[in-house]
C-alpha cells in the first residue's frame, strides 16, 4: 500500500505501548496515509475488543483500541465530494 500510494521508504516507526508499534509512511500522494499497527504477540482479535477463548483465536491486548485508532482516523478523513 505505501508503494502504491508512493511513499517515502522509511516509515516512522512509533512505539504507542509495550506490544504496540504503529509505522507511518509519509510523503504520499494525493493526501493518501499508510499507517500500520502491529500487535506483537497479540492472537486474532480485535484490540481493546471483548476477550474470546485466548486457547482458540490467541490474546486480547488491552493496551489499544483498533475502534479508537479507526475513529480517530475517520475523524481525521472525511470523505470528499461525492
Amino acid at each position: 500500500m505505501a508503494r502504491r500510494n508512493q511513499c517515502k521508504e522509511d516509515p516512522i516507526d512509533t512505539r504507542i505501548s509495550p506490544s504496540v508499534r504503529r509505522l507511518a509512511y509519509t510523503n504520499y500522494a494525493n493526501n493518501a496515509e499508510v499507517i500500520l499497527y502491529t500487535v506483537e504477540g497479540g492472537g486474532h482479535t480485535q484490540p481493546g475488543g471483548k476477550p474470546m477463548p485466548e486457547w482458540i483465536v490467541g490474546r486480547t491486548t488491552r493496551e489499544s483500541s483498533a475502534s479508537g485508532v479507526m475513529w480517530e482516523f475517520f475523524i481525521q478523513h472525511p470523505p470528499g465530494p461525492k
